[in-house]
């Protein structure tokens, strides 16, 4: 059993950490650029979603490379981001 473990920890723990990438940003108004807090962030490929906080900022962790994030915000019309990415991604959404 504990060779069970040392194995995961050593060999299979690290490729999991690594395949996973953080998307992460800023949903703004695109006029006065003001933060939308409350803002919906769902990504189609991976299905993951998250919500904007006070600041306008969402972070989403996903193992997709793929990504098709929509952003909506009651009262803007929906937003769509298409791309392709195998590291950490930050974004700034003017909607």
């Amino acid at each position: 059993m504990k060779y069970l473990l040392f194995f995961f920890f050593i060999f299979l723990f690290p490729k999991i950490a690594i395949s996973q990438v953080v998307i992460s940003g800023f949903v703004t108004d695109n006029n006065t650029g003001e933060p939308l807090p409350g803002a919906a962030v769902y990504d189609k490929n991976s299905a993951l979603g998250s919500v904007t906080n006070i600041h306008g900022f969402f972070s989403l962790k996903t193992k997709s490379k793929e990504h098709s994030l929509v952003f909506s915000f009651v009262g803007y019309s929906p937003k769509t981001v298409t791309f392709k990415t195998t590291e950490d991604t930050s974004l700034t959404i003017h909607s």
